[in-house]
């Protein structure tokens, strides 16, 4: 089996990792912050309108409740807008001490769903709203990194890259510190970003180091977010770019394998039109060929300053080096393990379980992992 000692990263795996440690800046946050800014600005200029207006006046003589005014909603829930923005400079405050926390934006969701906005004009309460799902869908990209589970699969790191229209053509320069090795729930060493070895579709996962005093709580790396079984069918003819574009080979693909009972057809897919078939394709597959498995991580270091020019999606060959054990260590995920120098010695071994030594008058005896079948 090959195995490379100097690792590189494919031009998915640069965009995937540029735009965790992105997403998971002090920048970004501080960006959040103005935008929550600017949703409690408009949302005051609303409510001093709305007084103005005598709205809640009318809205009382017409019959509508006391809960329909703007007062009420001042009261009850424009407040929650202000706790959000305490949260979220709480959360800034905190990165100084490499500590990573959920933002409020779920909380808050839930706090403004609790009171109509019948008060308000349909312009403004459309104002409010895209304003606020803006900002909702922007904290959840930060919250997916710290928030388990953390690993995020190559269809929602694909969605959120175009989404935000980055990291198309140049990426922060990245490196791989093999010197930095962890397995899942490990404690790890430094603050950032981890790439599983040896697994060519896991997805990158952020951890941190720090742990409260008085709780065992840390942003350990978690289990990789991987493709199973018909993953890797599905990769076998296509890759991480064309697995999500909507197409007819993959509407193709979808149907051939709900008729293999390979997919539940929980979507009654099978009875959706065909333009509405290819559109949904991405999303059902994405449903079915991904798993969470324990594996070892290498540390991708941001060099600060310093970016590198992307390749063409044509040259993305994944060379990271094989996962190997050293004779006589723990093993680091359950599956068919090679020994180095025999290929035909292949055990299946546990994680956790102790992966023997054969030879204990040679050197270095390494085992490579060689999959879950």
């Amino acid at each position: 089996m090959q195995n490379i000692e100097e690792p590189q990263l494919t031009r998915f795996q640069k965009q995937s990792i540029a735009l965790i440690y992105y997403v998971t800046s002090r920048p970004y946050l501080e960006k959040l912050l103005t935008k929550l800014d600017d949703l409690i600005q408009y949302t005051g200029g609303v409510v001093d309108l709305a007084d103005q207006q005598y709205r809640d006046r009318v809205l009382l003589q017409e019959g509508w409740e006391m809960g329909d005014t703007s007062a009420n909603w001042s009261t009850y829930a424009y407040p929650s807008l202000l706790d959000f923005r305490l949260g979220l400079i709480r959360i800034i405050e905190e990165t100084k001490q490499e500590k990573y926390g959920w933002t409020p934006a779920y909380n808050t969701a839930r706090m403004l769903g609790e009171f109509q906005p019948n008060w308000m004009s349909e312009e403004e309460e459309e104002g409010f709203k895209t304003r606020f799902d803006e900002l909702y869908r922007l904290c959840s990209y930060y919250d997916y990194c710290v928030k388990p589970p953390r690993s995020w699969s190559l269809y929602i790191l694909f969605e959120v890259t175009k989404e935000l229209g980055i990291f198309d053509h140049n990426v922060p320069k990245l490196k791989i510190r093999t010197n930095i090795r962890v397995n899942s729930g490990e404690i790890i060493p430094k603050t950032g970003v981890y790439i599983p070895i040896g697994d060519q579709y896991g997805s990158p996962q952020f951890a941190w180091t720090h742990q409260e005093s008085d709780t065992f709580e840390r942003g350990w790396l978690e289990k990789c977010e991987t493709l199973n079984a018909l993953g890797k069918q599905l990769f076998s003819k296509f890759n991480e770019y064309t697995a999500w574009i909507p197409s007819e080979e993959l509407r193709a693909f979808a149907l051939e394998n709900i008729k293999r009972k390979k997919i539940v057809d929980d979507w009654n897919y099978m009875q959706a039109e065909n333009a509405v078939q290819i559109e949904l394709a991405p999303s059902l597959l994405a449903n079915n060929v991904f798993s969470g498995v324990d594996c070892s991580w290498y540390f991708v270091e941001l060099v600060e300053g310093e970016f590198e020019e992307l390749g063409g999606e044509g040259s993305d060959i994944f060379v990271v080096p094989d996962l190997k054990v050293l004779g006589g260590e723990l093993c680091p995920r359950t599956g068919f393990w090679v020994l180095s120098n025999n290929s035909d010695k292949r055990l299946f071994f546990t994680k956790g379980t102790s992966i023997p030594k054969y030879n204990k008058h040679w050197g270095d005896e390494y085992w490579v992992f060689d999959g879950d079948e």
